[in-house]
């Protein structure tokens, strides 16, 4: 908290690992910030983020699209007295990064980073939080782990911050079962195995959504079995994102008939309407040839929307300037008593996006919810929110970073590229307080896919050498705005010590031949002697 309130710097950084209590550590600069007439204003880009920083540390929380829009909007020189908080920042995109960079700077506000670079990255391109880092923010390093109340389970935490993957499987309790089949099952079946005061306290996640729909169809077959979960379903019509970039969002060829679109912003010409939702209708050859979308609106009327009518596309604003939203409608069966989540904010409701409520009731086409913290809330059939609904029963590693609870289960499988990295191997094992199962295919295995398989995505700087940089400096350094020399500088420095490593690895891979060779031909020769 010192480095935060006497630092000069603009930017500067706070690397705190999971479960430090870098919220806790906030609200008490909050205080302090605040009663010398600054302002303080987070940023985040989860929702569910957003709403942990506001009610934990008092900040007033926004997602980065909203806060972006506000900082577009703030005149020149303006924003002298406020300090920007980013919580989550390894979440921050490069693209994301820029701009706010770019407009802390012409605001003359200040920023601060808030992370852990060992939890998981930006789902966008880029690494914004570790790149500051290597190339010099001034950085305040928080190690000092407050959550896990077990100290087997803190020791197996530290363990993982530092890399040492086989130390902090040996203090788990590890579950290895032969098939993925059983692996799921055990999930399930030790969570219908606890107290319902016990479920509450325990987090279910996975790494795919593949995985936690597996669990969470076994779950609900268990509540039935036991009388949780009875009734008339319903079958509600839900959205789910359809993967598409936003550039191919431009173009009629990349749409089916069905596909569901929420517009963000009016488009008059056409009456289209922000916040509504439009169906895509029979796509013909003449809509692909002339880029027109057939859309129908809510009352069934044809529009006929040429996708040239949307903003122009810029690829450094693209990932978070959306125009447009575009799902594809799937069935969500409902009872009485499941556990559902929000998938999208809805601000005028008090809704957010991962919030999460229990289903009380279906009454006259009215949906009766308890959320997660006590509020009921009561939604017609026709309310959009129920079109941005989900089990919560499991969630995926990228859901649960920044939760935490009592206790854990979760399932990592070795065969799993992408979901057996140490990034999620320590996001799980660190969410559980007192008690975590990790639900494997072989420990062994496990160990060795996750150091082998990592989620790092190189960043352009990474790929580009001191020599390019020098170049670009000579080449463009009267339309620079600012030296890249300190960069340059540093990534000079980088090169060496990668030179070094490199060096050093060969030169102990070519000991390791010798001491082969030493070996063989010893052996060799007590053959000999044998014979």
């Amino acid at each position: 908290m010192s480095a935060l309130l006497t630092s000069k710097d603009r930017y500067t950084a706070i690397q705190g690992y999971a479960g430090v209590a870098k919220t806790s550590m906030l609200a008490e600069a909050a205080l302090l910030i605040n009663a010398q007439g600054y302002e303080m204003r987070g940023v985040t880009v989860a929702s569910s983020a957003a709403f942990e920083l506001q009610e934990k540390a008092g900040i007033k929380t926004d997602v980065f699209p909203l806060v972006h829009q506000e900082l577009k909007a703030a005149p020149t020189a303006s924003l002298s007295k406020t300090l920007f908080i980013v919580d989550e920042a390894s979440m921050l995109s490069s693209h994301q990064g820029h701009e706010l960079i770019k407009h802390i700077e012409r605001t003359g506000a200040r920023l601060l980073l808030v992370g852990d670079t060992a939890q998981l990255p930006s789902v966008n391109a880029g690494r914004l939080f570790g790149l500051t880092q290597e190339y010099g923010i001034k950085t305040t390093v928080m190690d000092e782990i407050v959550r896990q109340k077990n100290e087997t389970l803190k020791e197996a935490v530290m363990a993982a911050t530092q890399g040492q993957v086989s130390a902090a499987i040996d203090k788990l309790d590890v579950k290895a079962l032969a098939t993925h089949d059983e692996r799921v099952a055990w999930i399930a079946n030790h969570w219908l195995a606890l107290t319902p005061i016990k479920r509450e306290k325990t987090l279910l996640f996975a790494p795919t959504h593949a995985n936690r729909e597996s669990i969470t169809q076994l779950l609900r077959q268990g509540l039935k079995q036991e009388g949780t979960l009875e009734g008339k379903p319903y079958n509600q019509t839900i959205l789910k994102a359809k993967a598409m970039e936003p550039i191919q969002q431009r173009f009629v060829a990349y749409f089916q008939k069905n596909d569901t679109l929420r517009f963000n912003q009016d488009f008059k010409k056409n009456k289209i309407k922000a916040g509504h939702y439009y169906t895509v209708g029979e796509i013909s050859k003449k809509n692909r040839d002339n880029n027109v979308l057939p859309l129908i609106d809510e009352q069934g009327k044809l529009i006929k929307f040429n996708l040239r009518e949307l903003p122009q596309y810029k690829t450094h604003t693209a990932p978070f300037e959306r125009p447009l939203e575009v799902y594809e409608p799937k069935k969500l069966e409902l009872l009485p008593n499941d556990k559902v989540m929000w998938t999208r904010n809805f601000k005028s409701d008090a809704i957010r996006n991962g919030q999460c409520a229990t289903l009380k009731d279906i009454k006259e086409d009215i949906f009766y919810f308890i959320t997660k913290e006590g509020q009921q809330l009561a939604l017609e059939k026709s309310h959009p929110a129920l079109n941005h609904l989900d089990y919560s029963y499991v969630l995926t590693n990228y859901k649960v970073q920044g939760k935490d609870a009592p206790f854990g289960v979760g399932l990592m499988e070795s065969v799993h590229r992408f979901g057996s990295t140490l990034n999620n191997f320590y996001v799980q094992i660190s969410r559980a307080v007192h008690g975590m199962t990790l639900v494997t295919d072989n420990k062994e295995k496990l160990i060795n896919a996750i150091r082998q398989n990592t989620t790092e995505k190189p960043a352009a700087l990474d790929m580009t050498t001191s020599t390019q940089l020098m170049r670009h400096e000579q080449g463009f350094h009267d339309k620079n705005e600012h030296s890249l020399q300190a960069v340059i500088t540093k990534k000079i420095e980088l090169e060496s010590l990668e030179l070094t490593d490199c060096k050093r690895s060969a030169m102990n891979h070519d000991s390791l031949l010798i001491k082969r060779e030493v070996s063989d031909i010893s052996k060799d020769f007590s053959k000999e002697l044998e014979l």
